[in-house]
């Protein structure tokens, strides 16, 4: 939340992320005028909000940077090297140490998706990556 006081009411204010404006229409900002006092709520803050934001009023403008801190996230249980006989399913699972955290799975430089023989699945800090069928490839 950013707030802003200012000395003698004004009609109106204009709050900024960088040079774009902030409207009221948009559910992520929550804008509040309490008499002289002027705030702007962000609401379920992410990293893609990092900025500065400013306040106009009057002719006159006032700026602050926002720097989001990011959860500690960590690996409860990373992932194990696994050696698999040629047909068999490869199983890798990992734990994270918050729940409900997007992963992307990769074999080597290329993002895998679900298929017949790539199965991912998740439930709360546990994720799972499964090979189906395996070849030397």
């Amino acid at each position: 939340m950013f707030e802003c006081t200012i000395t003698k009411d004004v009609p109106k204010v204009m709050w900024f992320k960088g040079s774009d404006t902030i409207g009221t229409s948009d559910k992520k900002y929550e804008i509040i005028d309490d008499g002289k006092k002027h705030m702007l709520v962000i609401n379920n803050c992410e990293f893609d909000d990092e900025g500065i934001y400013s306040i106009e009023a009057s002719g006159k403008k006032s700026t602050a940077t926002l720097t989001v801190e990011g959860m500690r996230l960590k690996f409860e249980l990373p992932l194990q090297d696994q050696t698999e006989k040629e047909g068999n399913t490869a199983r890798f699972e990992l734990e994270l140490s918050h729940e409900n955290v997007p992963v992307t799975w990769y074999k080597n430089e290329t993002k895998l998706h679900v298929s017949r023989t790539v199965l991912i699945y998740s439930r709360g800090k546990k994720h799972t990556l499964e090979i189906k069928e395996l070849t030397l490839d």
